[in-house]
């Protein structure tokens, strides 16, 4: 379930397009609305987001961010989570001149440019160290901006555990599992709700707690069926080939 702050109708603008093939699950739509609550307001806001591995948070975020000039994705990995090299990756992701020798303050001064007036969204950002959360917030904080970290559900106890950074989430939302009315979406999206398919994708998504496995299955059993339509023993047989269970009579 989600633990997201309540919001009202006129703060969020959920996202109505994204790139093909995504689907607006009740997940996409909460991280949508999160988004768009610390986007509205005047910077510099922090929002969190933090999600189990699978539930679709990375996928909404990049729907979220789809099309927009005036809104910015950066992934972020683990082995650039400390503040000297995540402040190096940031900076040359925007200057490829950037020749790895500049100091803190002198990438600080780089980005402030591209972060004022703006959202910019950091993804999988469980890979950051704390120090390196507050960096950004610092560039943040100068420029005016407002800024989204996004991740795994460790990303949340990064956040508790830190004083400043748990005083600063304006917007946490945290999705421990995937909701059961996302596989009903994704369901009508694909056009499988027909022969007991429903059922079937639904346990999928039960184990584990993830969506990933949804989509997975859905790949597969169109490989199954060879150009026809998908049926259930498509679908059985693909959850039995993924060792995901037996599938659904």
């Amino acid at each position: 379930m989600a633990e997201v702050l309540k919001l009202s109708k006129t703060a969020a603008t959920p996202v109505t397009e994204g790139p093909p093939g995504f689907v607006m699950t009740k997940t996409a739509r909460e991280v949508s609305d999160a988004l768009s609550f610390v986007e509205r307001l005047s910077g510099p806001r922090l929002g969190m987001i933090a999600g189990a591995s699978g539930v679709g948070v990375s996928t909404a975020v990049a729907a979220y961010a789809y099309g927009r000039g005036d809104v910015d994705v950066f992934p972020c990995v683990q082995s650039e989570g400390d503040t000297r090299s995540f402040a190096e990756a940031w900076c040359r992701s925007w200057d490829w001149n950037d020749k790895g020798n500049m100091s803190l303050p002198a990438r600080r001064a780089a980005m402030l440019p591209r972060v004022r007036g703006r959202l910019t969204i950091f993804d999988n950002a469980h890979h950051l160290e704390p120090s390196a959360i507050e960096w950004a917030l610092g560039v943040a904080d100068q420029a005016g901006g407002n800024v989204a970290f996004c991740g795994g559900l460790s990303l949340r106890w990064t956040f508790i555990e830190n004083d400043q950074l748990r005083g600063r989430m304006l917007m946490p939302c945290v999705f421990t599992a995937a909701k059961k009315g996302d596989v009903s979406a994704i369901v009508r999206a694909e056009g499988l709700a027909r022969d007991g398919i429903p059922d079937a994708l639904g346990g999928v998504s039960r184990f584990g707690g993830t969506l990933r496995n949804v989509f997975n299955v859905v790949e597969l059993a169109r490989v199954f069926a060879k150009g026809a339509p998908v049926g259930l023993a498509d679908v059985n047989a693909a959850i039995e080939a993924l060792q995901f269970g037996k599938g659904s009579k």
